[in-house]
């Protein structure tokens, strides 16, 4: 245990680059005077200019090299700290599980920020029409791909703004379970067989374009929405429409939304 005390110390800072160019100098210097005694000038020439040079070369990078070694000890220590807090984690906390739920719905979520954001020329109006009829297939037009496809956790997070009094509406004892308005909409229409569609279109001045979204359910009902962004402007809609629809149901007017 002693001798690894003394070695330890000494291997660290023989590994040190300036400590390497102190000894590479002091070994060229010492094989210049061993030549000299063998009388070999091109050989006492050549040791003693690489052990100028290295001195040379020390004295004038030695700050440098310090600081090097320096910098190379601390990312060494720190990544070393950083390896066994990641290895105490995975050993103290347990794997959980997602909701098969969940996983489901989240498998869609990274199409919605692909198709969130459009190209657009300044000055020319975009839209895009997307129709679903919620039995897995979907018919395109435009350049979006799916409308209402971002998920959050299904657990409850968040307290929901919707008015839970309406009757004839299913799904809404799970509604406070999603935290995004899109998806309580595109929820309700699965539950209840609603036809959802979408069109956004880019209009204002150049300067300062506005995204406006309109749903329709069942081509009956339109609900705006608008914003700076396509994706909040889908928001805003989708918020206007899950209201509007629950107290238009609440009210007794359920028939209206029947399919056509």
């Amino acid at each position: 245990m002693a001798i690894s005390r003394i070695l330890r110390p000494l291997v660290c800072w023989l590994k040190s680059p300036v400590v390497a160019f102190t000894l590479s100098t002091f070994a060229f210097n010492i094989v210049a005077v061993i030549g000299a005694y063998s009388s070999n000038p091109i050989f006492v020439t050549v040791c003693g200019s690489v052990a100028i040079t290295l001195a040379l070369l020390l004295g004038l990078f030695a700050k440098q090299l310090g600081l090097i070694s320096t910098w190379f000890g601390f990312f060494a220590k720190r990544l070393a700290r950083r390896r066994t807090r990641s290895v105490d984690i995975e050993s103290a906390e347990p794997s959980l599980s997602s909701p098969p739920e969940s996983n489901a719905l989240e498998a869609t979520m990274s199409d919605v920020d692909s198709s969130s954001t459009g190209p657009s020329i300044a000055g020319t109006p975009q839209s895009s029409v997307t129709f679903l009829d919620f039995s897995g297939n979907a018919e395109e037009e435009g350049w979006a791909n799916t409308f209402m496809e971002e998920v959050v956790s299904l657990a409850p997070t968040l307290p929901s703004r919707t008015p839970l009094l309406a009757q004839g509406v299913k799904g809404l004892d799970k509604l406070a379970s999603f935290t995004r308005w899109r998806v309580r909409l595109k929820f309700l229409a699965r539950q209840n067989d609603w036809r959802v569609s979408q069109e956004c279109t880019l209009e204002g001045p150049t300067h300062m374009p506005t995204w406006i979204c309109r749903l329709k359910v069942n081509d009956t009902w339109e609900f705006d929405g608008r914003s700076t962004q396509r994706r909040l402007a889908e928001e805003d809609a989708a918020e206007v429409a899950v209201n509007s629809l629950i107290a238009r149901y609440a009210a007794g007017s359920s028939e209206a939304f029947e399919s056509n």
